[in-house]
């Protein structure tokens, strides 16, 4: 456990001056310790307290300073402080000396317990994807495993930088996919120089919290921050959610007769939180969705008792990494459909049937952030034409029995595999996404596969159906498959 720290009065700002990119981390043995860029660009400066304020008059010390030619001799930036596995790291920027600009991460690493004795050992420069400028790296632990998140240059992108993440091998090498998180596609993102830097992590009360900057680095510097769900899988950019508004809701029958009308100016007492999440309210005459890290927040009004009828709606993308959901029912079926409009990280958009059992249409729609658009759906009878703008993005016909697949998720108790069992009766192949409930350790499903005719039988002479084994990638807690008519499908993923 960490010491108490001393009782204090209020905070002094600014706390320290002419320090720029400031980072603090408190340590187990009751200090705080502060490092910062400094104006000349040239060193690494500590500086360490049993309180906040007391670090605005600490003694500081020079623990690195720049080399005089070659990597790491011009624009010692943004260094973070960080202990991890028993030994202090310093993540930092730095360019070579005769290309100022080619600023990239290095580490240094100090065994010593006091992270102002003992020696500093340069461990050398970050590789990422593309050898690009980098800067501002944030090491992080979530769900025991560690992680870098940082700001860089994506080659063929129309910004200056975005925001990445990675796996840790150790503290100076990543592992794995490295994800982009979030990119300056807000206008106050993109003030002077289209920027996102500066992450750093926080997490609270069941939720990641992610701060960062953007714009340039004037009067229009300003913070944004990203949310996900404490468990989810943060290397899915769709985990770092969606938020989104809906207003000038209208439901009419096929006559024009009004059925539902609601512009939120009286609240939203009309609607009815059906899944349980997400935080809804109305704000500024729109109901609006703000928890970017919930997902399936849906809401419901209306009857299940309409037949032929017209719903629009007014829907904008505020916030985070997917567009927006807008449900809608077929009477007789016992089927509610999921327009989802800018899903799977706001590279596609669907319309499935209660949410994932199967994908009717889709295209590779994505969704702008601070757009409205306008949405209407028409259903006459099972027929179903969806509308995007005034123009018509698709249709389709719910002509299939209600419940046509199923799918059962459960455990090996002897192995601890995870066993996915999906039967698609119908005749023909369905597109499912499944839930697992959360990312399992292995990326390989191995998938055995019973496909025939539902007349077919084996004999001794015979065999009209037979297993066929397959595998699939799982690339976290979501995965997609196309599953063929008339089969019984078995997933084994090893947790």
């Amino acid at each position: 456990m960490n010491p108490a720290p001393p009782a204090v009065g209020p905070y002094r700002n600014p706390l320290a001056g002419q320090r720029a990119d400031p980072h603090i981390t408190r340590h187990t043995d009751g200090r705080y310790y502060f490092t910062a860029t400094v104006p000349a660009y040239d060193r690494i400066v500590l500086r360490s307290s049993r309180t906040l304020n007391g670090l605005a008059t600490a003694e500081e010390s020079v623990i690195w300073s720049r080399h005089a030619d070659g990597d790491m001799a011009a624009h010692i930036w943004a260094p973070e402080l960080h202990h991890i596995d028993g030994a202090w790291y310093v993540h930092f920027a730095a360019a070579p000396a005769d290309e100022v600009w080619k600023i990239r991460i290095w580490v240094l690493e100090n065994v010593s317990a006091d992270p102002r004795q003992g020696t500093w050992t340069e461990k050398g420069q970050v590789l990422t994807a593309w050898d690009t400028f980098s800067l501002d790296a944030h090491p992080f632990t979530h769900g025991g495993e560690r992680y870098l998140a940082w700001a860089q240059h994506e080659p063929g992108q129309e910004n200056n930088t975005a925001l990445f993440l990675s796996r840790m091998a150790d503290p100076w090498t990543l592992t794995g996919p490295q994800v982009r998180i979030a990119a300056p596609e807000h206008d106050w993102e993109r003030v002077g120089f289209a920027v996102n830097e500066g992450p750093a992590v926080l997490q609270r009360n069941g939720r990641v919290f992610m701060t960062y900057s953007a714009s340039a680095t004037d009067a229009n510097y300003c913070v944004g921050l990203l949310t996900a769900g404490q468990g989810s899988d943060l290397m899915d950019p769709a985990s770092w959610a969606k938020s989104a508004a809906y207003d000038d809701v209208r439901g009419t029958g096929e006559d024009g007769t009004e059925l539902l009308s609601d512009d939120f100016s009286a609240g939203d007492a009309r609607w009815t939180k059906a899944a349980g999440r997400g935080d809804w309210a109305v704000r500024d005459g729109a109901y609006v969705q703000s928890d970017e890290s919930a997902e399936n927040t849906l809401v419901m009004a209306g009857d299940t008792g309409w037949q032929n009828y017209d719903t629009k709606v007014t829907a904008t993308k505020k916030a985070g990494k997917e567009g927006f959901l807008v449900a809608f029912g077929v009477k007789d079926t016992g089927n509610t459909y999921w327009w989802d409009l800018g899903g799977w990280g706001n590279t596609r958009s669907a319309v499935s049937v209660d949410g994932a059992k199967q994908t009717m249409t889709e295209d590779t729609t994505t969704i702008e952030t601070g757009r409205a658009y306008d949405v209407h759906i028409q259903v006459r009878g099972r027929q179903v034409t969806l509308f995007l703008d005034g123009e018509q993005w698709g249709t389709f016909t719910d002509d299939k029995a209600a419940e046509p697949l199923r799918q059962v998720v459960t455990r090996d108790d002897a192995t601890g595999d995870l066993v996915v069992k999906v039967v698609n009766a119908q005749a023909a192949d369905a597109r499912t996404r499944i839930d697992l409930g959360a990312r399992p350790s292995s990326r390989t499903a191995r998938l055995t596969t019973l496909q025939a005719a539902p007349d077919a039988v084996n004999t001794a002479d015979d065999r009209q159906v037979a297993p066929r084994t397959s595998a699939l990638r799982v690339d976290g807690r979501l995965l997609t498959h196309t599953f063929p008519a008339h089969s019984v499908t078995f997933l084994r993923i090893r947790q």
